[in-house]
């Protein structure tokens, strides 16, 4: 069994203050824009050595490309997290994929063959995505549910 993490998503103008309660925190900015290196910076500077984030990765991988162009995508994602990987605090990567996207295994399986090494988590929310075939894939290559 590995460590158990217990955060919220999100923090408002209180990192430090959250980081003593909590040792991790799932951040939902990186969603809709790229992280900003000096907010990077600062959140390693308010935060314990130990503190995780999780970032939310993109919209524009999960809803807009739906999963194509993953390793492109991903690099421009990941350049301005750097700083957290380097200093230990980089948790796993959420895949959050929209409702209305269905099951697609040679989308999942091209993606999953593009991410960078890390830890990541997919989230489906189409029910199609829920079968033994999907877990199996998702098990193989090392992401979580």
């Amino acid at each position: 069994m590995g460590t158990v993490r217990i955060g919220c998503p999100g923090w408002t103008r209180r990192l430090e203050g959250y980081a003593e309660t909590f040792n991790s925190a799932e951040v939902n900015a990186t969603f809709y824009k790229l992280a900003a290196p000096e907010s990077v910076k600062r959140w390693i500077e308010q935060t314990p050595p130990g503190f995780e984030f999780a970032v939310k990765a993109s919209r524009y991988m999960t809803h807009k490309w739906r999963l194509k162009e993953t390793e492109r995508l991903a690099e421009r994602f990941y350049e301005p997290l750097a700083p957290l990987a380097g200093a230990g605090r980089m948790g796993p990567t959420l895949w959050q994929l929209p409702g209305n996207f269905r099951r697609d295994d040679e989308r999942l399986a091209g993606a999953l063959a593009a991410l960078p090494p890390g830890r990541h988590a997919f989230e489906f929310r189409h029910e199609s995505w829920f079968t033994a075939p999907v877990l199996d894939t998702l098990r193989e290559a090392g992401p979580g549910l």
